[in-house]
């Protein structure tokens, strides 16, 4: 790469500074990266200031080809997945230029004894040639395997000659050596970081102290966090006073440029007509599936569920049921399901509305893909059961008389007006859960998988014939209803959801999205949203990953947000979202790299202010107390008081948020022992009793802590040694902005 070359003659080597635990990485570039100036292009991304052109990087083909071959990504995985390449071509690219001016090698021999045919192999033949053995899950590496397959490569190319040798050893480089060699010279390098880095006798010391000192203590807390706002009052003078004071800490640096906005979300609807178009067209499609030889691939072509979605989210809709059609458990219309009973296999019933458990609106055409006919005795039932559910003889007498006596009376009124079936099965029924499934009917056959008392005078009792049934669950208060051939059908279903059309979304942004849109700009957003019955929501997103939160990626609301000219005040058009939404937004905030702008962290400020106020609210109020349980009452309605020991290698009092400061001044009063102390902590306020301090000196033999403290170290420069880097790098991402300043542009 070009750039690499342009970076290496004006690049340091990388310094690595460790005191007090902590490592800094610094990488005193003096230029990093000379863009190609090309007319108009614009920059990817700047490091240490200068900028990154796509025409050196070749990053948006390389993005391109990752995709390649697949459909219906999701944008916010696209913009996920790209945003790792673009990380890893960055410190690709630092670590190589490190490691060339380290003057990090891998030789032949090293490439060949040690990691292909030595006992440290590259990781990627550890994966190729390790096997399980019998029953074993283990995998074992082979290096015979290993060294036979190095062996018929070699006598291979030893084959060959011209330009046959020259394309063999040209693909052995570029995907065994070469690979081979980078990860072995990364792994050096992350060696030499790791390794660098030990603990000093001093450090030791002070860590076994920090671990052996401890105080008994007694102790109330009070936590920030529970204290109401109304509490204390914070002023917008006050906030842009700490704004001024605090806004170039490092804390508060930007390190991407940001927007937050005050948006609402007004819904676009299907109306009837939008309805009735798309019945109209599935009518077209009925004729199609009525003559389809192949249901199945006639559904996953036509309808918008596709076969088998129902097993990957129970809220899908079930297109090719493997069970037959229940009317009585049907989703559908009672007159709908009449005619999916009736109908004759072939049939096309609908098309037809029907709105899911999510609200949606779906249009149906429901085929009979299959069908046979039963002889059968169709019944309804009312049980009267026991609190047990199961009556026995003798087992109490009393009540099962009561039960007899309701059956026998529900019989008496169904002999002389069996209409009043449901409104009793509704009020007495105690088989619940069946009732709501299918009205209390059942189909009765000689096979069926009911009890036998039940089925013997459902198949044996004429039509109308209505009695009180006892089997094992209660008396069952019967009425014969059907006799004869059944029909069972199977379903093939296409369903399309109703959708507004291009008539409907203009009208809702011309009536709807305007008005509001207009109420905004006259800063009437509470106003309008609460005439409308809409929620006024908070959002904010940052340009790496213009993503927001509630509402996903929207290309044009990025567009909006982060164009160049944008300003606080500003209002959006009414921009349509993915799940059928138009979106109005009113900006609140707008910051770039660097020190932040006020209306950015306000909030954020205000309630950092907040919660050091609190602080002395809380501290005032016990200044003067003369008890820990004096304290405890003021402070918690209570006299509880807790007696612990605190460590100063702890970072909270027990029971308590994290805490270090609090923890750190406790230890600074370890001389104040058996008096009121009243510490102000960064989450609240203590009230502590040193009962004893246990302040020891640290014994002599200390490599053991040094050891430890070293390996932690270096494990910490191994975990953060890239992330050092891409920060020292001062590393910006414009890429995004590069992609909304062209469409900006284009449009």
């Amino acid at each position: 790469m070009a750039l690499v070359g342009k970076i290496r003659e004006k690049s340091g080597l990388l310094v690595f500074i460790v005191g007090l635990g902590l490592l800094l990485f610094i990488i005193p570039f003096d230029t990093i990266f000379q863009g190609l100036q090309g007319s108009g292009e614009q920059p990817i991304g700047e490091v240490n200031g200068e900028k990154v052109y796509d025409s050196d990087w070749n990053f948006n083909l390389r993005a391109q080809n990752m995709f390649a071959g697949y459909s219906n990504i999701p944008e916010e995985y696209k913009i996920q997945q790209e945003t790792q390449l673009w990380n890893q071509m960055i410190i690709d690219t630092l670590l190589k230029i490190e490691v060339e001016k380290i003057g990090l090698r891998v030789s032949a021999t090293e490439l060949k004894d040690y990691l292909i045919l030595g006992d440290y192999p590259n990781q990627q033949l550890v994966e190729q040639f390790s096997y399980s053995y019998g029953n074993s899950e283990e995998k074992i590496f082979s290096k015979d395997s290993v060294k036979a397959w190095y062996d018929r490569m070699n006598n291979q190319v030893a084959t060959l000659t011209g330009d046959q040798l020259a394309i063999q050893k040209s693909e052995i480089y570029r995907n065994i050596d070469l690979p081979f060699m980078e990860a072995r010279i990364k792994q050096k390098y992350n060696a030499m970081a790791m390794y660098s880095v030990i603990a000093t006798n001093s450090e030791a010391t002070k860590s076994l102290i920090a671990k052996n000192a401890a105080l008994d203590i007694s102790f109330v807390a009070k936590d920030v966090n529970t204290v109401p706002n109304d509490s204390v009052e914070v002023t917008d003078n006050e906030i842009k006073s700490y704004y001024e004071k605090n806004k170039n800490n490092k804390e508060w640096r930007m390190i991407d440029e940001y927007r937050a906005f005050d948006y609402v979300l007004i819904p676009i609807k299907p109306t009837e007509q939008d309805k009735e178009l798309l019945s109209a067209d599935l009518e077209k499609v009925k004729i199609a599936f009525q003559k389809a030889s192949n249901d199945s691939s006639f559904v996953n072509a036509n309808s918008e569920t596709k076969i088998g979605a129902k097993q990957q989210d129970q809220n899908n809709f079930d297109v090719m049921p493997a069970n037959e059609f229940d009317k009585f458990q049907s989703p559908f219309s009672a007159d709908v399901n009449e005619q999916i009973a009736n109908a004759n296999k072939g049939d096309v019933v609908g098309p037809f509305s029907f709105t899911n458990q999510q609200g949606e609106s779906k249009i149906i055409l429901a085929k009979i893909r299959d069908s046979y006919t039963r002889e059968e005795t169709e019944v309804r039932h009312i049980l009267i059961g026991t609190s047990t559910n199961g009556l026995v003889e003798g087992e109490n007498d009393a009540e099962i008389a009561e039960k007899k006596k309701l059956a026998d009376s529900l019989v008496n009124v169904l002999k002389a007006d069996n209409s009043k079936f449901a409104q009793l099965a509704t009020q007495f029924t105690d088989d619940k859960q069946g009732f709501a499934m299918n009205k209390g009917y059942y189909n009765v056959y000689p096979e069926a998988g009911l009890v036998q008392e039940f089925k013997d005078f459902a198949l044996n009792n004429p039509v109308g014939a209505i009695q009180s049934v006892k089997t094992q669950f209660g008396y069952h208060v019967m009425e014969v209803t059907q006799k004869g051939e059944f029909k069972h059908n199977y379903l093939a279903i296409v369903d399309k959801s109703v959708k507004p059309s291009k008539d409907t979304k203009m009208a809702v942004f011309e009536i709807e999205g305007l008005e509001v849109m207009e109420k905004v700009e006259q800063n009437k957003l509470d106003a309008v949203a609460e005439e409308k019955g809409l929620d006024v929501v908070k959002g904010q997103m940052v340009l790496t990953n213009p993503y927001l939160q509630e509402v996903g990626y929207i290309s044009t609301f990025a567009e909006w947000s982060f164009n160049e000219e944008r300003k606080v005040g500003d209002v959006s058009t009414p921009i349509e979202t993915k799940d059928g939404n138009y979106l109005v937004a009113k900006m609140t905030a707008v910051a770039t790299y660097g020190i932040p702008t006020f209306e950015a962290v306000k909030e954020m400020m205000k309630d950092e202010l907040l919660k050091e106020k609190k602080v002395k609210y809380l501290a005032n109020k016990v200044k003067n107390v003369k008890s820990v349980e004096e304290a405890a009452q003021i402070l918690t309605n209570s006299t509880n008081v807790s007696e612990n020991t605190i460590k100063l290698s702890m970072d909270a009092f027990p029971g308590v948020s994290s805490d270090v400061t609090a923890i750190a001044k406790t230890f600074l009063l370890k001389d104040n022992l058996n008096t009121v102390n009243v510490i102000e902590g960064k989450q609240g306020v203590y009230v502590v009793v040193i009962k004893n301090a246990n302040i020891t000196a640290a014994p002599a033999e200390i490599a053991d802590e040094k050891s430890l403290l070293t390996t932690k170290r270096q494990n910490f420069v191994e975990s953060n040694l890239v992330n050092s880097l891409l920060k020292t790098a001062d590393v910006r991402d414009y890429r995004m902005k590069a992609k909304i300043t062209y469409a900006t542009r284009d449009n």
